[in-house]
């Protein structure tokens, strides 16, 4: 499903990012600006923050579950 329609970046491709950040430095803070920018694009609009917000959160949750 795609979350941010003015870079047309899908859930998994946020979620994605989300894990290869969240891999490289475990206690490191996973931003939006950071997911964004670990998929080559920049926040536009902003109509996506909430939904993108939700995948990171999903994403470490996971992580952390399989922890």
């Amino acid at each position: 499903m795609i979350i941010c329609q003015c870079n047309v970046l899908s859930c998994i491709q946020l979620k994605s990012a989300t894990e290869r950040l969240s891999a490289c430095d475990p206690l490191c803070i996973v931003t939006p600006g950071a997911v964004f920018r670990a998929c080559g694009a920049r926040p536009q609009c902003g109509s996506c923050m909430l939904n993108v917000t939700e995948v990171i959160v999903g994403a470490m949750q996971q992580r952390q579950q399989l922890d």
